[in-house]
């Protein structure tokens, strides 16, 4: 169900399977606004947070550790709080 009830500021992850010279690929992880004051979901970029680079063969078999995968998530939680605490919602 979609209530389509979103805060003006968000977090989008964004993946690329172009491996990089290294054998690995990255996750970019960029902070979004929504910049009208509906809900219609128009995110527009605001600017980078933060990549993380994994081994390719690991990522693509979703063969992570339980320690990266949580990483990962309370990477994007934190930011989530820190972009709803710190930043003007008007």
């Amino acid at each position: 169900m979609n209530s389509k009830a979103r805060n003006r500021n968000g977090v989008v992850c964004s993946f690329s399977l172009l491996k990089l010279n290294n054998g690995k690929v990255r996750i970019v992880v960029d902070d979004v606004v929504n910049s009208k004051a509906t809900n219609d979901q128009t995110w527009e970029h605001e600017n980078f947070f933060t990549f993380k680079d994994y081994d390719s063969a690991s990522f693509e078999n979703l063969e992570l550790s339980e320690s990266e995968f949580a990483d990962f998530g309370h990477s994007i939680l934190a930011r989530l709080i820190h972009k709803s605490k710190y930043t003007d919602h008007s």
